[in-house]
């Protein structure tokens, strides 16, 4: 269950990517032919949405799921026979078919009069007809040329549920019309920065909802959250859930605040006024210098209490939280270099990585909605640990396609930067070229990173 529950997180995140590009390029007006759930081989198209083709200077719509015998690259600038019907003033297309290079075409009452070829027989037109069409064929019978072919876009389920995928027209093909490599370098920037931007508000809301559910830690005020058994707190009467309200006669504002007093009066008298369900209460404590710094001189964990939060704060909340995690991601590198995290702590991991991860998440959450307090202890709100993985992950997927590395978002926003600041374009070809072997070495990268977890599995502990 928890596998499948993976798989369908995995899924979202990567759509959820693709979307923001989707969305990008539809505000762009860029065509996108089609928009995927899973990788190929492709399992069925299960809508396509409307296009056009100009036929002659004349605009005439393509209904929904219907399939033109040609693409635009084959039909565009070619002669067609077409179709159509006039429906609420717009030319809706019915059927049509190429007409091959040479054909002359005639009406059919005419066929007495076209010209004969050497055989001595009329000129026939033929061509790729079609039997897709929704329809019978138009009332309105129409030939000429065909341009700006929009075929509408493929919405698509593949057998590999490894995310999905938007393929946009022309991608790497700046003569196609309508397409995102004859876009302008703004238009093209707005769609590349789409996807990555969608996964980082994907984050701001992940932990908004975390903030809405837990509300908001007060950190002017110190509660229990576990106190450990036999230790000198528990000794002391102290319960997981008591808010301390001073310490030797000093009020506490913090948690530094109370850890200062408490080891500044190691193996000594230490009194704490507390509160617990309502009523205030006066005990004495003595911290113990003999304690690992693990079990600490009392053996408690700190916290804050929490006060229920509104949905703007809470949003504001998700906004500092995801930059917050933003920061920790790009500042990793230097914070290895300098030593003040362990390179052994701070490595990619894979699929397997991920799931065993996001299982152990999982886990802690059940366990927290299951568990029941003892007698008298305040009940605990229940953890969001699950949440908080997939928030990671999508932050994560959104900051590594910002990267400025070939066949990744950033890779193709460095292209870019010639033709924005100097109004100098990458030769198409160079850049394509430059993508292509960059894919090959994400691919052999992400194949170590992937063995790797299970050659070296990484150490996943939550509190």
């Amino acid at each position: 269950m928890t596998l499948l529950f993976f798989i369908l997180v995995f899924v979202f995140l990567v759509l959820i990517h693709e979307l923001g590009h989707f969305f990008g390029a539809k505000a762009g007006k860029v065509q996108v032919e089609e928009f995927a759930i899973g990788l190929p081989p492709r399992a069925f198209r299960y809508w396509r949405s409307k296009g056009s083709i100009v036929i002659d200077g004349q605009r005439v719509q393509i209904p929904h799921n219907f399939d033109l015998p040609f693409d635009w690259r084959s039909g565009n600038d070619r002669e067609v026979n077409a179709t159509v019907d006039n429906v609420g003033g717009k030319l809706v297309l019915r059927t049509i078919e190429l007409v091959k290079t040479g054909d002359i075409v005639w009406p059919d009452s005419n066929l007495e009069n076209k010209p004969k070829n050497p055989e001595g027989l009329p000129f026939v037109t033929y061509g790729q007809k079609t039997e897709k069409a929704p329809g019978p064929r138009g009332a309105i019978e129409m030939h000429g040329t065909a341009s700006d072919i929009r075929t509408g876009t493929e919405y698509t389920i593949n057998l590999l549920p490894l995310g999905g995928f938007m393929r946009p027209k022309g991608e790497n093909d700046p003569t196609a019309p309508g397409g995102l490599a004859a876009a302008s370098p703004w238009t093209r920037l707005g769609v590349l920065l789409a996807g990555p931007a969608m996964n980082l508000l994907a984050g701001v809301l992940i932990y908004s909802l975390i903030f809405l559910q837990t509300g908001i830690p007060d950190v002017s005020r110190v509660t229990l959250v576990e106190v450990q058994p036999n230790s000198p707190a528990a000794q002391a009467g102290f319960l997981a859930g008591d808010l301390i309200v001073s310490v030797n006669g000093k009020p506490v504002t913090s948690t530094d605040t109370l850890r200062a007093a408490i080891y500044a009066s190691m193996d000594q008298p230490v009194v704490i006024v507390y509160e617990r369900n309502g009523g205030q209460y006066t005990t004495t404590v003595v911290p113990s210098s003999k304690r690992t710094a693990d079990q600490g001189a009392t053996g408690v964990l700190l916290g804050n209490p929490f006060e229920k939060a509104n949905l703007l704060t809470a949003l504001s909340l998700g906004f500092r939280a995801t930059g917050f995690y933003i920061h920790e991601l790009l500042t990793l590198p230097a914070r290895i270099i300098q030593g003040s995290v362990p390179s052994d702590q701070a490595r990619f991991i894979g699929l397997k990585g991920m799931y065993d991860f996001m299982s152990q998440a999982v886990t802690k959450d059940q366990q927290s909605r299951q568990a029941q307090p003892p007698a008298g202890t305040p009940v605990q709100p229940p953890t969001n640990y699950t949440l908080m993985v997939i928030a990671a992950l999508t932050i994560s997927l959104g900051v590594f396609n910002l990267l400025p590395i070939p066949a990744l978002d950033g890779g193709r926003i460095l292209f870019l930067l010639p033709e924005l600041i100097f109004r100098r374009r990458v030769p198409p070809n160079v850049e394509a070229t430059v993508h292509a072997v960059g894919i090959m070495l994400l691919l052999l990268l992400m194949l170590y990173i992937n063995l790797m977890d299970f050659i070296n599995p990484a150490t996943i502990n939550l509190p």
